[in-house]
């Protein structure tokens, strides 16, 4: 799902803060700076990047053109490594069962069992594959509006931080009263912000 074929569903953001004189050059810069890193051959836990909308690797500002008139669209790639928490507690116990065995211990201590944990996590995240999700978004500079297509919660705040952390510019989740009073006057704007829900029969 996303802005070049298929239906598609989006979250709308605000865009509070203001783009550099050079915005063009700026965003440009700042795209590259922060395109997607592999980490396929590291044992990072997530990466996050732009890449050039609908594809999953690389960046490239002219096919398709990431800056079109008065909007930039991009895709956001994210790259994550999970391990289920069955599976590590699967590991955990297997190990435990034999620093017992070794020690002649009856338990391990809390700080022993967490520290374990840890180190059975870290052991089997590095063993496992990167998921790749990508996720497209189109930025109005004229109207400081970014849609976000699919994508929930968890993917709305990783975008948040690494919006600022990229363009420091903060992104605001539109509520639909908010986008109900675009084009209205402040008197309009008002009454609306006041009105209370009706039932029709």
């Amino acid at each position: 799902m996303g802005l070049a074929r298929g239906s598609v569903s989006f979250v709308r953001f605000k865009v509070d803060g203001s783009l550099p004189a050079d915005g063009e050059d700026f965003l440009e810069e700042r795209l590259k700076l922060y395109t997607f890193r592999d980490i396929d051959n590291h044992t990072d836990e997530l990466s996050v990047g732009w890449v050039s909308l609908g594809r999953l690797w690389g960046l490239d500002l002219n096919y398709p053109p990431a800056l079109t008139g008065d909007h930039l669209v991009a895709s956001l790639r994210i790259d994550q490594r999970k391990v289920a928490p069955a599976l590590i507690n699967k590991f955990v116990q297997k190990e435990e069962a034999v620093i017992l065995k070794q020690k002649q211990i009856p338990s391990l201590t809390r700080v022993e069992r967490r520290k374990l944990k840890n180190k059975v996590r870290a052991h089997l995240l590095a063993k496992a594959v990167p998921v790749a999700a990508m996720y497209d978004i189109c930025w109005n500079l004229a109207e400081s509006s970014l849609l976000l297509c699919g994508g929930n919660a968890i993917i709305e705040g990783i975008l948040e931080d690494f919006f600022k952390q990229c363009f420091d510019l903060i992104l605001i989740r539109d509520s639909p009263l908010e986008i109900a009073a675009i084009g209205l006057s402040e008197e309009q704007a008002s009454s609306l912000r006041t009105a209370s829900p009706a039932v029709f029969a």
